[in-house]
């Protein structure tokens, strides 16, 4: 719990204006790739779409927007040389606008991808050393400078003083890769002008250093050193960081790389298809690309949900409601399906025997790990005093008696209702008429015997009624709301 507290305010913190100048904007003039729009980037940003979207395009395009991006494209497979990277593998081409400030300061100018000349070439707005210059790091070019320790013992004289990693940062990649640090320590290398880190560890009372480390381990130690030496006019561009890792560490990793985006006050641009990281990352964070008959476009999802659908990921159970009984349970089925159908696959929702009951239920799952959950009382509950130090979250259905509530707007709107079951006015009236002294437990399947339809048809068409009823559908909104902040969804 703490550690989640701890991963909310780093969220919280990176959502705030930052006075270190990024890139905001990238506008879209011409593309063999995208369409022409305006793609909009966080501080930190998490890039994600279905395999050929364009996700790597966009990645490479960004990195040569700036004075200071390499000519070379680190790109193609690890198992491809530079050489054969560079020969095979076609460079981006296309004409864009950059769009890079803070809050107070902005500048603006004009890139052709195809032209070896005219990208960024000066800001005369901001002070020296907030230039914009990127990073680009994938699996390839952090393996391929592990190899300058592999057999040549010139590169382990040029290292510099070690230096240790912190407690808690030992903590942290325990839960990234699995591994008990007992000692974790860094070095740098000048390589023939290129900075490559060492890495040196004891675990599990063994020594070893980069060279012997599994191609997991390397790559996540690569990426947190790009971050930790990175300075806050640094856009790090992070291509695929769920790379040879176990799945049971994606989260952590992409937690662990904004907690290391806001200690730097750099930009980090993450392109992913890990299920997990785009779970962990606050919707807001994220941009989908998608494919189009004009091009690929990207797009500010709403909900988590439905970018993990877009990857063909179906969410699974994330949450329950629990509710007072079967017609409760009716109701906010329907609510969220048809108010919230972003979220209701990723939520289950629970009848129990009464308010005490749903209360009981509701403070059991307070307790699960991997499950959020809310109660549902009905609106006669409210002002109850709900005892223990469970705190569970409630909402309230409108009205006091669900069934009374529900059913008023087709009570006073019989034609809405004879719309929604294709019936005629007339026998909606009447059928309305010889059951309104009915109690309201049992006036649902009176109406649907003297209207020869269902009950579950009558229901959900009194439902959709009650939902399309001005008159209520703020309080229905408002419920929504309630549940989807409880819920965290």
């Amino acid at each position: 719990m703490r550690g989640q507290r701890e991963q909310a305010g780093i969220w919280a913190q990176l959502r705030k204006e930052s006075g270190t100048p990024y890139i905001r904007r990238l506008e879209v003039t011409s593309s063999p790739v995208f369409a022409a729009q305006g793609i909009s980037f966080n501080r930190f940003t998490v890039l994600t779409g279905s395999h050929g979207a364009g996700k790597s395009y966009l990645m490479r395009a960004l990195r040569r927007v700036t004075i200071l991006s390499s000519s070379v494209e680190t790109q193609g497979p690890p198992y491809l040389d530079a050489y054969h990277r560079r020969t095979l593998a076609e460079p981006p081409s296309g004409k864009f606008e950059v769009e890079y400030g803070n809050d107070s300061r902005v500048v603006r100018w004009p890139v052709d991808l195809a032209a070896s000349e005219g990208r960024f070439v000066g800001f005369p707005e901001f002070e020296p050393g907030d230039e914009p210059w990127t990073t680009y790091v994938d699996p390839s070019s952090a393996l391929f400078g592990q190899h300058y320790f592999d057999g040549e013992p010139i590169y382990r004289t040029r290292l510099s003083a070690a230096e240790a990693y912190k407690k808690d940062e030992s903590v942290r990649l325990r839960g990234i890769l699995g591994k008990t640090y007992e000692r974790l320590a860094w070095q740098q290398c000048d390589a023939n002008g290129l900075d490559i880190p060492y890495f040196s560890v004891r675990s599990n009372g063994r020594d070893y250093g980069s060279d012997a480390m599994s191609t997991g381990e390397v790559w996540v130690h690569h990426v947190l050193w790009i971050l930790r030496t990175a300075s806050p006019s640094n856009i790090v561009l992070i291509d695929e960081p769920e790379s040879f890792l176990s799945p049971a560490g994606h989260a952590a990793f992409l937690n662990e790389i904004a907690r290391k985006s806001l200690a730097s006050n750099a930009q980090v641009i993450v392109s992913t298809h890990s299920a997990a990281m785009i779970a962990a990352t606050p919707t807001e964070f994220i941009r989908v690309i998608t494919s189009g008959t004009s091009g690929a476009a990207v797009i500010q999802p709403s909900t988590t949900a439905g970018v993990l659908r877009v990857l063909g990921q179906e969410p699974g159970i994330r949450a329950v409601v629990v509710v007072e009984d079967e017609f409760a349970a009716r109701v906010v089925k329907r609510v969220l399906s048809v108010l919230a159908p972003d979220i209701v696959g990723s939520v289950e929702v629970v009848k129990a025997e009464g308010a005490d009951s749903a209360i009981s239920i509701g403070c059991a799952l307070g307790s699960a790990s991997r499950l959020r959950s809310c109660v549902v009382l009905d609106g006669d509950q409210r002002g109850r005093m709900l005892r223990g130090p469970e705190a569970v979250s409630v909402a309230y259905l409108p009205g006091d008696i669900p069934e009374v509530a529900v059913s008023a707007s087709s009570r006073s709107n019989p034609a809405a209702l004879a719309r929604m079951l294709g019936r005629a006015p007339d026998a909606i009236d009447f059928a309305l008429e010889i059951n309104r002294f009915d109690d309201h437990h049992d006036w649902f399947a009176a109406t649907a015997m003297s209207l020869d339809v269902s009950i579950d048809v009558l229901i959900d068409s009194i439902i959709l009624v009650w939902l399309t009823d001005e008159a209520t559908s703020g309080e229905v909104t408002e419920l929504v709301e309630q549940v989807r902040t409880s819920l965290q969804l």
